[in-house]
């Protein structure tokens, strides 16, 4: 066991200090030796936690209490074993450093027993317990803090936390597992991590590869590599982020500039992005998405959503019930098998290949513009509505409630765009 030196700092306290009085420090200074394979281990409630680390082999412990209330024998006692009780907590045994700064404190009421009776603690205003350590970098650090701040300055290795009602501000972590309730947390940056968050308020700068568990959750992240995330009630803000893949429920994504690869369930969810790369919704219900740009967009389940999108290369819903879409500009294809759906299309580019439009119940306005086409149709109980006068019809067959028809724009082009619709009860407008 590494030898635990005590340096005792405030013991500059007049005879009086023990009179029945309020306005009392104590400060108690603990240093020990460690070793980079040491596990530094802090336990704290009610406790102001401050870690910094540093380039020494060696643990300072400073921990100091200012008491502004009502003085009893049992908080005289207390503080004048003080020193003590912060030297008896700090032990080293088995490769890891236990820092317990949970003190025994006196309540101000007390009756009965602490764990049966009542019990009333001293607020922030009468008691302040503080805990500043400062600790090599590469050790593994867990942490376990309650109803108190906690402050993490400089870069930590490993870092493992649970925190519950309370508020936490880091630097830079490489490797982080927590565990955050009811609080408010802020970091400069995470390498990689695991993260379980319930009724937390979340901000991240820079962030690498994270595992998220969220619920009523506010979320707010600059930069992102790759995100991983099952969130309930949760809401996030992300500048740009590089890969994401979440199974999220009531709640709002909104990425100021780009998202290059999505792949997400949703159900009554939000998104709206400035630019995307590739986006695959597995199974989405009741959302709604907004995109001003988007390379690739893909519903393989879709119910009841809605999308309303600026500029899209390629789209395809390949089942889709319910659905309202709205496409400023085509410039690739879109392929839409649905079910009582509408969509409406402004524009076609000049490189825009194929539609295809294939189901029940549907609705499609397709702004052709002098775009040259061919026209592929093959409806029962519906109808293609387009200007005769730009049409070539090749066949025209009306066989009771069938419908179809070849046709082809009379605008020659060496790849016409191919404007196939198939289904029941679909009716096509091209502008």
């Amino acid at each position: 066991m590494k030898k635990l030196i005590l340096i005792a700092l405030a013991c500059s306290l007049s005879a009086a200090a023990f009179a029945k009085k309020s306005g009392e420090t104590r400060t108690a200074t603990v240093k020990t030796e460690i070793s980079g394979s040491d596990i530094i281990n802090i336990r704290a409630k009610d406790t102001e936690l401050i870690v910094e680390t540093w380039d020494k082999n060696e643990v300072e412990i400073v921990a100091t209490i200012r008491f502004d209330g009502e003085m009893s024998n049992k908080m005289e006692n207390f503080l004048a074993e003080f020193e003590e009780n912060v030297k008896n907590n700090i032990s080293m045994t088995g490769g890891e450093l236990e820092i317990d700064a949970n003190l025994d404190i006196p309540n101000k009421i007390q009756i009965g027993s602490k764990n049966i009776g009542i019990n009333v603690s001293f607020g922030d205003k009468e008691l302040k317990l503080t805990y500043k350590i400062k600790a090599p970098k590469a050790n593994k650090y867990i942490i376990s803090s309650s109803y108190q701040d906690v402050r993490l300055v400089g870069s930590f290795d490993k870092l493992d936390l649970t925190q519950y009602s309370g508020d936490l501000e880091a630097g830079i972590i490489k490797s982080a597992n927590m565990n955050l309730k009811y609080g408010t947390a802020s970091f400069e940056s995470i390498n990689e991590g695991e993260m379980e968050l319930y009724e937390q308020k979340l901000e991240i700068n820079t962030l690498g590869v994270l595992e998220l568990n969220a619920k009523y959750s506010n979320l707010e992240f600059e930069k992102v590599d790759k995100l991983e995330v099952v969130a309930y009630e949760s809401d996030f803000e992300i500048g740009m982020i590089t890969e994401m893949k979440g199974n999220m429920k009531y709640g709002e994504v909104n990425i100021a500039e780009s998202i290059e690869n999505a792949k997400f369930e949703f159900y009554e969810m939000s998104i709206e992005a400035a630019e995307a790369g590739t986006i695959e919704l597995e199974d989405s219900k009741y959302s709604k998405f907004e995109f001003g740009t988007v390379s690739t967009i893909t519903f393989d389940q879709s119910y009841e959503d809605e999308t309303d999108i600026g500029t899209v290369d390629s789209f395809e819903s390949k089942n889709s019930k319910y659905g309202n879409h709205t496409i400023d500009l085509l410039k690739g294809n879109l392929k839409l098998y649905a079910y009582e759906d509408e969509i409406a299309i402004d524009d076609l580019g000049n490189n825009a290949t194929e539609l295809i439009i294939d189901g029940k119940y549907i609705d499609a306005s397709i702004g052709i513009g002098t775009a040259s086409f061919n026209l592929m149709t093959n409806v029962k109980y519906g109808k293609v509505i387009y200007d005769e006068s730009t049409v070539e019809v090749k066949r025209y067959i009306k066989d009771g409630d069938q419908l179809e028809i070849e046709a082809k724009s009379k605008t020659e082009s060496t790849n016409p765009i191919l404007i196939s619709v198939k289904g029941y009860e679909v009716d096509v407008k091209l502008n």
